[in-house]
């Protein structure tokens, strides 16, 4: 089912140069003095739901190059283990995977959060669900989400145009695996 057909079916070829055009297009109507900013020179905001809980945050956790640590521990807490309410720190990168995809998102007028089916996992946790061993998820290096109207199918296509590390795409339970380990694809 698609209901975001704003989102085109073919990436443009250039990543960077995709989110350089992305970030104008929004800041265009917004601020036209910073419509030449590239992507990541902007405030890097995340808006997550968590799936199980119904939890929300919508946050900033890195501005003028630096880690803006309420931001940062906000989005700690919502990724946190729910089975053991147990929260660490999750690595930036990975956020910043997940910022590509709100940018990705929010470049072409859709404004919901990714909802997280899974982020932080304890080894016990994770061994109970089922998960691999030295699984992304229990490094915090890991992110299991879907987006309310926008295809798995699109949102691992996207993943993968990043190419900026692990992509799964599980159709029938209708998520999207993204890892900042090294670049593999696989479908579940």
């Amino acid at each position: 089912m698609e209901i975001a057909p704003g989102i085109p079916d073919l990436i443009a070829p250039n990543r960077r140069q995709f989110l350089r055009t992305a970030s104008s297009l929004v800041i265009a109507y917004t601020t036209p003095a910073f419509a030449q900013q590239d992507f990541w020179s902007l405030p890097r905001e995340l808006w997550l739901q968590r799936a199980e809980t119904g939890e929300e945050v919508r946050t900033v956790y890195w501005d003028n190059g630096e880690l803006l640590q309420e931001g940062y521990y906000e989005l700690c807490t919502i990724l946190r283990d729910t089975h053991r309410n147990l929260a660490v720190q999750f690595d930036i990168t990975m956020l910043d995977i997940a910022r590509g995809i709100y940018g990705w998102l929010t470049a072409f007028g859709l404004q919901r959060p990714l909802i997280v089916t899974s982020g932080y996992r304890h080894p016990l946790t994770n061994a109970s669900e089922g998960g691999v061993k030295n699984s992304y998820h229990t490094k915090a290096q890991a992110i299991d989400l879907r987006i309310s109207g926008v295809s798995a199918d699109k949102v691992s296509a996207f993943g993968r145009y990043l190419a900026a590390g692990g992509v799964g795409f599980y159709a029938a339970k209708d998520f999207t695996h993204l890892d900042c380990g090294k670049l593999r694809t696989w479908r579940g």
